[in-house]
């Protein structure tokens, strides 16, 4: 008997602990989904004559020294974006692994 309610305690704990993730990364999920147009946007402006001119003008030194220019960097933006691809692919295997485990 003992061992029954070792088994029984183990998958409650299974179950509180899977319910709590399932709703923090629906969350994270739903931010995540709602920012994917904006950094589409950001996407947008690395690829634009705009962040070309805007970098122009930060290496002549024409943006004061004081605002942030973390965006004109060459690789801010071109590495969160192989980050999203990437991301986007994990979420496709896990996707898939979710989906095809037969029991």
């Amino acid at each position: 008997m003992k061992e029954v309610i070792q088994r029984i305690n183990k998958m409650e704990k299974i179950l509180n602990d899977s319910e709590k993730s399932f709703d923090e990364f629906e969350k994270t999920l739903e931010d995540f989904e709602k920012n994917q147009e904006k950094f589409g946007e950001l996407e947008d402006y690395y690829f634009s004559e705009k962040w070309r001119e805007d970098k122009k003008y930060d290496e002549q030194g024409k943006i004061s020294k004081d605002i942030p220019t973390g965006v004109l960097s060459e690789d801010g933006i071109w590495n969160l974006s192989v980050r999203n691809k990437e991301l986007g692919i994990s979420l496709i295997k896990l996707g898939l692994k979710m989906i095809e485990k037969e029991k």
